[in-house]
């Protein structure tokens, strides 16, 4: 209204856009490295306006604009956890929103598997010895057929057998387990050659001199040191020998 009275009217066109209802969940927001995580997009707008554009940044150095992205988190160290926060920006028109979500990655322990043999002929004791980092528990799997054992130390004895006539070889699993549940595996191999075994029959009772065959029944033998006593010996397999009044006490020694 002017001084004496004379009105007049002004008037301005305000548009607003509806909100933008932003936002994503996961079916799991912390896990061991590598975490690989499927992202469900909740955001939801007006249906008379144009979807958002949508703009992912995983703060591990990837984007994507797909609508259900999928993203891989890792994390190098042996010991000390990782974050990642997670972005998500959405544009409609004139407005512009912003969703934020942190994922944590646990670190994954890092094992190496030692052993004071590799191979030897059975019954062969072996003792490994485990190394690294960030562990709490050790899974062993000695792949001979025996039940695994579980350990909180980091070294284990084993005694390996062969009743077979041909080397075998096990291939001895451990398994790291760190206390955020993550795992590292690592292998050794063992090869057991058969064990030997020395026998022999001969005749037990006869008269001076007595001409004796022996008849070598040993397994898993490939050459042989025969001890008749008196300084007496014989690398033969089934040798024959004379004695008097000579009494057989030593044990047959044979060599691999």
């Amino acid at each position: 209204f002017s001084p004496n009275g004379c009105p007049d009217t002004a008037s301005i066109s305000l548009t607003v856009f509806p909100n933008i209802d932003l936002g994503f969940d996961t079916l799991n927001s912390a896990g061991c490295s590598p975490l690989v995580v499927a992202f469900r997009n909740t955001t939801s707008t007006n249906p008379f306006f144009a979807a958002p554009t949508l703009a992912w940044d995983f703060g591990n150095g990837q984007t994507s604009t797909d609508f259900e992205p999928i993203a891989t988190f890792t994390n190098g160290s042996t010991s000390l956890q990782q974050q990642y926060t997670v972005t998500l920006r959405a544009t409609a028109a004139y407005c512009t929103k912003v969703f934020r979500k942190t994922y944590t990655v646990f670190a994954k322990p890092n094992i190496g598997l030692v052993s004071s043999a590799s191979n030897g002929c059975a019954p062969l004791n072996v003792r490994f010895t485990a190394s690294g980092v960030n562990i709490s528990e050790y899974r062993w799997n000695f792949n001979d057929g025996t039940a695994p054992q579980v350990t909180n130390t980091a070294s284990i004895e084993k005694v390996f057998g062969n009743t077979t006539g041909a080397p075998q070889t096990y291939n001895v699993q451990v398994i790291a387990v760190s206390a955020n549940g993550c795992t590292d595996t690592a292998f050794r191999s063992i090869t057991v050659n058969p064990g030997v075994l020395a026998n022999f029959t001969a005749p037990a009772i006869g008269c001076a001199p007595l001409q004796v065959q022996f008849n070598n029944t040993s397994t898993n033998a490939r050459s042989y040191l025969w001890n008749f006593g008196g300084g007496a010996t014989s690398t033969a397999t089934n040798p024959t020998f004379s004695l008097s009044l000579i009494h057989i006490s030593e044990p047959t020694r044979l060599r691999r």
